[in-house]
């Protein structure tokens, strides 16, 4: 099977790839550069070159992983999460045969959760409340629409938080690990009480491959541990895995104006259906971290 990874030079892109080499799939990409012939230089906004891109490769199944999730600039987001998804669905129309996709939406869909309605599972309603996971919601939208009319076969997947060596810096993990690596005495956080839902990244491509490898058209799976972490405990968690104390400050300036205070997942759909099972613990993937 031939399978198109857009954003595979991403975090979980890279994993991804690496995961269905080894298990012998005829893994392609498309990404913004290109490090080798089986991955097109294509910016997901340019349709124009997206359609041309996916003629070239002509893919069975595609795993649209490609977005950003840190920018000033709104409207880019829009660009590229709904955008770009846009773009995509109607370059599969140009192919000889519609693809399968699997869409990579976000646990930030929806949005501020009461304690008691967690953990989320795949029916609570849609309600995203900042503009990365309206970007989301919406192409979840697109897809839904492409599939009534087209009959484009797809699964949708809700990633919640989730880490793993090679994450870029400016995500709160990667920020909290560099700074123990260079053994600095203090670090600026923003909101450290917000309890997150933390994966490892191998856990979730695991889940990736085993939804394109047991696809069920229509289907919506959380992937999420089901535990929630505040960051001052993975801070706490890491002091004891480094034997380094570092002060934590809480800056002001890195406080988000529509932070949502606890979010955290109900996988059991995914675990029941497909036997998606994580074989990594937060502990062991902070010091992964710290090794890498």
């Amino acid at each position: 099977m031939k399978i198109l990874i857009t954003g595979i030079h991403g975090f979980a892109g890279t994993y991804l790839a690496k995961e269905l080499r080894r298990d012998g799939y005829d893994v392609w990409g498309i990404d913004k550069a290109s490090k080798d012939h089986t991955t097109l230089a294509i910016d997901i906004c340019d349709s124009k070159s997206l359609t041309t891109g996916l003629q070239i490769i002509n893919p069975d199944f595609v795993a649209h992983l490609a977005g950003i999730a840190h920018v000033e600039d709104t409207s880019l987001m829009y660009d590229i999460n709904t955008g770009g998804t846009r773009n995509l669905l109607n370059a599969c129309l140009h192919l000889s045969h519609l693809p399968r996709l699997l869409f990579i939406s976000s646990s930030l869909i929806y949005g501020n959760v009461a304690q008691e309605n967690q953990p989320i599972d795949e029916k609570f309603p849609v309600n995203p409340v900042n503009h990365y996971g309206d970007s989301k919601a919406r192409a979840e939208r697109e897809v839904n629409a492409f599939s009534e009319k087209y009959n484009l076969e797809y699964v949708i997947a809700r990633p919640f938080n989730h880490t793993g060596p090679g994450q870029r810096i400016e995500f709160v993990i990667p920020k909290i690990i560099a700074a123990f690596k260079q053994r600095k005495p203090s670090i600026d956080l923003g909101n450290t009480h917000a309890i997150r839902d933390f994966s490892d990244v191998r856990d979730v491509v695991g889940a990736y491959k085993l939804i394109i490898e047991n696809f069920k058209n229509g289907e919506t799976y959380n992937i999420a541990s089901g535990k929630g972490y505040s960051i001052s405990e993975l801070v706490e968690e890491t002091i004891k895995l480094a034997g380094h104390h570092m002060q934590i400050t809480q800056a002001e300036y890195l406080m988000r104006t529509d932070e949502i205070e606890v979010l955290v997942g109900n996988a059991s759909k995914i675990r029941r259906e497909l036997g998606w099972e994580p074989k990594y613990g937060m502990a062991e993937t902070l010091r992964s971290m710290l090794e890498a």
